[in-house]
């Protein structure tokens, strides 16, 4: 890698953790005058490698192999306080806490990201660093790095709302800043009604179309088979209990609570509360053993499995009961009672959060899924941000 010249704004690295997140960022460069705004790309993953390597040009990269460093390991060790706060990172990964990869593998992933970012940072006036959601080890190290260099990092997911993604400055969903302060919404603009109505009829229609995670799901026949009950026309009252995909980073690192515990729970307040319960499995669920889990529940428990659209069930349910998904957000803005079992950033919202949330605090107007061109006003925006 070709290092590049300092410049008044700095670097801005991206760090490349999958093809869709790779995909965004490619649009936000392709928006920008690189002489005045360079950035530099980061890829660990070797199918990302692959993909930028037949896609991207003309932008700075940099691959960062995994490799082990046992003097470097032992040395981390030695020190307690380090070590501690890096296996804190570590046992809040999804590697450790999902897929059960041990301490001394991750503390390998994670050094072998730190020290070529560490060299990286030395030589390049790196300002800025977009990391990802901070889930996987690999972009834990890259925050770690960050803030030991006073780089400033900068988390990102695609939002579930339309044409928006969300940024914070020190990550998302439970650990953001956002979930940390929600009054920081306060100081926010209020939104008029007029405003909010007029979002509402796109929010509506863009809810109507698949989820671009669902797409190609190769389990979708297996999923509409097993969800076959219509509820939309009843007329009986009914709690509503969205299920979140098994492998979803929410479950994972922000509760001790799982698709059964959510079914489990949603059942007994159904019988406490004498009403019907609507379960629905995550359009973008692949694990097959997950689906029949939760067929045989249904047998066992007695609830209406359906596949029809997540809006309208929200739109007719008396309640919402969910572990930390955002279709909870999403309840909030149909004004029902809610019921949230994990942590969220969400919990403390009000009507005004809500609206102040969606109209002010999330970043847009950007699609995340998408080959539309992005402005460079949009894209400047996004960096500087």
């Amino acid at each position: 890698m070709n290092a590049q010249k300092p410049t008044a704004n700095g670097v801005t690295a991206f760090f490349l953790s999958d093809i869709p997140i790779a995909r965004f960022y490619w649009r936000i460069v392709q928006a920008l005058d690189l002489q005045r705004h360079p950035c530099l790309f980061v890829i660990q993953d070797e199918q990302v490698r692959r993909y930028a390597e037949a896609h991207f040009s003309g932008i700075e990269t940099l691959w960062v192999p995994m490799f082990r460093h046992p003097q470097l390991m032992d040395n981390i060790k030695s020190k307690p306080a380090l070590h501690a706060n890096i296996m804190a990172d570590i046992h809040r990964s999804m590697e450790y806490v999902f897929h059960h990869v041990d301490e001394d593998e991750c503390l390998a992933r994670f050094l072998s990201t730190f020290c070529i970012l560490k060299t990286l940072f030395d030589r390049i006036p790196v300002r800025r660093m977009f990391v990802g959601s901070g889930a996987a080890v690999v972009t834990k190290a890259c925050a770690f790095t960050c803030k030991m260099h006073n780089v400033e990092r900068r988390f990102i997911e695609q939002s579930n709302l339309p044409d928006t993604v969300f940024l914070d400055p020190i990550g998302v969903n439970a650990d953001s800043s956002l979930a940390r302060d929600p009054a920081k919404l306060d100081a926010f603009p209020d939104v008029s009604n007029e405003l909010h109505q007029h979002w509402m009829l796109r929010y509506e229609k863009f809810k109507q179309r698949i989820p671009p995670q669902a797409r190609n799901n190769p389990q979708a026949h297996l999923i509409e088979q097993a969800s076959s009950d219509r509820v939309l026309e009843s007329e009986q009252p009914f709690i509503f209990a969205p299920l979140q995909v098994s492998h979803d980073a929410q479950l994972a690192l922000y509760t001790d609570k799982i698709n059964e515990d959510l079914i489990r729970h949603s059942a007994a307040e159904a019988q406490r509360t004498r009403r019907w319960l609507v379960v629905k499995i995550h359009p973008a669920e692949v694990n097959v053993a997950e689906i029949q889990k939760v067929v045989a529940l249904k047998a066992q428990l007695g609830f209406a499995l359906s596949a029809e659209n997540t809006t309208r069930l929200l739109q007719q349910a008396e309640k919402v009961i969910t572990i930390n998904s955002t279709v909870g957000l999403e309840a909030q803005l149909y004004g029902k009672e809610l019921e949230i079992l994990g942590d969220c950033f969400y919990r403390h919202f009000n009507r005004s959060r809500l609206r102040k949330y969606i109209h002010h605090y999330l970043f847009g107007p950007v699609k995340f899924f998408s080959d539309e061109p992005i402005s460079t006003g949009v894209a400047r925006r996004f960096i500087q941000g």
